[in-house]
């Protein structure tokens, strides 16, 4: 196939089904709640797409995550709900291991610089799915909200 071996195609695979989707599925929950909280930031609903950049992506996921965060809270506020912190100390935590994870991984080459890359790898992926499940209900209340259902009750945890 296109001249590749096996290991390569293995690779490419591995890149486009366990890498790229759920990140182009993450970018649509956060592109989902840039558009039900419009009105309560300043980001765009498709300037979620720009995670899609390299290097651009580190700065660029702090911008989303406070923009995600304002507008949850402007709109929970408007429905008379509190959302508490909106996701955003779970979200701030998955910036931060995102870049220190990219950090690790340029610049400690050596036996306990690339198992703590991996370590702090897996935490930060932890908390993004976290963090993806904990937007999305943001999103499920808020859509059946703007679709006139009425919100469920606050939960206390």
């Amino acid at each position: 196939m296109f001249g590749l071996g096996t290991g390569e195609v293995l690779i490419v695979f591995f890149m486009l089904f366990v890498v790229l989707l759920p990140m182009v599925l993450f970018i649509r929950t956060m592109s989902t709640t840039l558009r039900l909280t419009i009105g309560h930031h300043s980001a765009a609903p498709g300037s979620a797409w720009l995670m899609l950049v390299p290097l651009l992506n580190l700065g660029w996921q702090f911008y989303l995550v406070s923009s995600a965060t304002k507008g949850i809270k402007g709109r929970y506020k408007a429905m008379g709900m509190d959302p508490g912190d909106a996701g955003y100390g779970v979200g701030l935590a998955t910036c931060v291991l995102s870049c220190v994870a990219n950090a690790a991984q340029i610049f400690l080459k050596d036996n306990v610089g690339q198992p703590l890359s991996v370590l702090v790898a897996v935490v930060g992926l932890i908390t993004a799915i976290s963090y993806w499940v904990k937007i999305a209900d943001f999103n499920r209340v808020m859509a059946g909200a703007t679709a006139g259902q009425q919100p469920p009750p606050l939960v206390a945890g």
